[in-house]
């Protein structure tokens, strides 16, 4: 009997430690802001300029870096920096207030956050996760242009706090190595300065338990 128990202990510490435990996870997809060019041209037509002709694009690759740790087979915790992309728009226009003239902008995002990560496993492979983020983030926007002949540059950046949440999977391939892939929306990122978007990233890493 002393054997049998102290065989099951240590099947079951085994298991647990199997669990928990630190990790690392690097992250590469595609990045798309939830602005569109409409916006843009009202914010342009309403000042206002006429024969307007332009173009944005709305996405970028995004990268992230993450540390972790997990608590139980069900729960974890992460922090990271997450690269959400540059973005630009350009436009002409032939009158109007400010015509005949040009403008090119570029927004750019960034943020550190911390994730808590809920985790479903559906086999000792593979499993599916929900993560909520906090976000600490940082968004640019740089502008410059000619008007009626006038050139001119204007810029903004600015830190703000803001939330986001995603869904995911995880294969383990190995004891140490994992294959996953994400989908995340981090919403109203950025301020009054520089405007409020939401992003959403897809992507696809390799994370490795320690």
């Amino acid at each position: 009997r002393p054997l049998i128990i102290a065989t099951l202990v240590g099947t079951a510490t085994s298991a647990m430690a199997a669990d928990t435990g630190w990790y690392v996870a690097a992250d590469f997809g595609q990045s798309k802001v939830n602005e569109t060019k409409g916006d843009i041209d009202d914010a342009l037509t309403s000042a206002p300029v006429t024969g307007l002709a332009s173009s944005f694009d709305d996405s970028d690759r995004s990268y992230g870096l993450v540390a972790g740790y997990q608590l139980n087979k069900n729960f974890a915790i992460e922090g990271g920096y997450i690269d959400l992309g540059k973005f630009n728009y350009s436009a002409t226009f032939t009158g109007g207030a400010f015509g005949p003239g040009s403008v090119d902008a570029e927004l750019k995002a960034s943020a550190w956050k911390i994730s808590l990560v809920g985790i479903l496993p559906i086999n000792d492979s593979f499993s599916l996760n929900a993560k909520l983020h906090g976000l600490y983030s940082h968004t640019e926007v740089e502008a410059s242009g000619v008007a009626s002949g006038v050139p001119g540059t204007a810029s903004g950046s600015d830190h703000s706090w803001d939330l986001g949440y995603g869904v995911g999977l995880e294969y383990k391939f190995t004891p140490q190595w994992s294959v996953r892939g994400n989908l995340d929306r981090y919403s109203k990122v950025g301020s009054n300065d520089t405007g409020e978007d939401d992003y959403d990233v897809w992507s696809v890493g390799l994370k490795y338990n320690f």
